[in-house]
C-alpha cells in the first residue's frame, strides 16, 4: 500500500486504508542461510460469508513487489503453487476474483518446510447505491438518508465513461471493514513510504477502517476517475479518535503487494 501524496486521485478500481499508524519499520528480510528450495504451497481459499470454497480465484506469490508464481484455485477452492525458496524471504500471498475484496498474508517460515499450507476468506464485495448529480456523483453504502453510511463522492465531469455507455449502465461497490473480523479480511496491511527507490521504508499499519471501491460498467470494465474522490466513513466508537485528529490515508496498490 502506497501513502498518497496531495489529492487522492485514481481509479475507480480503489482500495483505500485510512486512519493506518505505522507500528514502525518491518524489519529487512535476513539473509539467506541456505540454497534455495523447491516448496509446494497449499493455498485454500473460501467465501468469508458462506464458507463455501471459491473457484478461480487467482493465488500470486509476491517478493520485492515482484509477482513470481500463480496458481488458480479449483473447484474445491485449493492451490498448489510451488517455487524455490531461500530461508528468510518474506513472500505475499494474494487471494484475487472478480466481486471479491482482494486478501493477502504475509510467508515466512522459521524453518524450511517441504510442504505448508494457509487459507485466505474473501469477502464479497457489497453492492452500493449509485447517485448522478448534474455536478457530483455519489455512492453511497446502503440507502439514502438511512443514517450515517459510508460514501464516496467526485465531480460528475471527472468521471471517464467508455464509449456508448451511459449512467444507466453502471454499477457501484463499496466495502467497508472497521471489526478486527472484517479488516483481516483485506489485504495485508504493509505501507510503502518514500519515493519509489530501492530506499522504501516498509511498515506494518494499524487500520481504523478500511475501504473498497469499485465502479463497473455493464461488462464489468473498471470506470475510471480522472479528479479527486472524496470518502466519508463513520468510525468506529472505540476508535480513541478525537476532533481534528490528523488520520493519514494509505491506498492499495496491487504492485506493491
Amino acid at each position: 500500500m502506497r501513502r498518497p501524496g496531495g489529492s487522492l486521485c485514481a481509479a475507480a478500481a480503489l482500495l483505500c486504508l485510512l486512519g493506518c499508524g505505522a507500528r514502525g519499520a518491518a524489519a529487512k528480510s535476513a539473509q539467506p542461510d541456505s540454497a534455495a528450495r523447491e516448496v509446494t504451497l497449499k493455498v485454500h481459499v473460501s467465501d468469508a460469508s458462506t464458507h463455501q470454497p471459491v473457484t478461480g480465484a487467482t493465488i500470486e506469490v509476491f517478493t520485492n513487489q515482484t509477482s513470481f508464481s500463480s496458481e488458480v484455485s479449483g473447484a474445491d477452492g485449493n492451490a498448489f503453487v510451488k517455487f524455490s525458496y531461500q530461508m528468510g524471504t518474506l513472500l505475499i500471498v494474494t487471494a484475487t476474483k472478480h466481486g471479491y475484496v482482494p486478501n493477502s498474508a504475509p510467508w515466512r517460515p522459521a524453518r524450511l518446510p517441504v510442504f505448508s499450507s494457509l487459507s485466505l476468506d474473501l469477502l464479497p464485495e457489497r453492492s452500493a447505491t449509485l447517485m448522478v448529480y448534474e455536478d457530483i456523483v455519489q455512492i453511497v453504502s446502503g440507502f439514502q438518508g438511512s443514517r450515517v453510511q459510508p460514501r464516496v463522492q467526485f465531480q460528475r465531469r471527472t468521471l471517464a465513461l467508455p464509449p456508448n455507455t451511459t449512467y444507466s449502465n453502471l454499477t457501484a461497490h463499496l466495502t467497508t471493514g472497521t471489526s478486527a473480523w472484517e479488516l483481516d479480511l483485506f489485504p495485508y496491511l504493509q505501507g510503502l513510504g518514500g519515493n519509489g527507490t530501492a530506499n522504501n521504508r516498509r511498515f506494518e499499519l494499524t487500520p481504523v477502517t478500511a475501504v473498497s471501491i469499485h465502479l463497473l460498467s455493464s461488462d464489468s470494465t473498471e470506470i475510471g476517475v480522472g479528479g479527486p474522490i472524496y470518502v466519508t466513513v463513520p468510525l468506529p466508537a472505540d476508535s480513541q479518535l478525537k476532533e481534528n485528529d490528523h488520520i493519514p490515508v494509505w491506498r492499495f496498490d496491487p504492485k506493491l503487494d
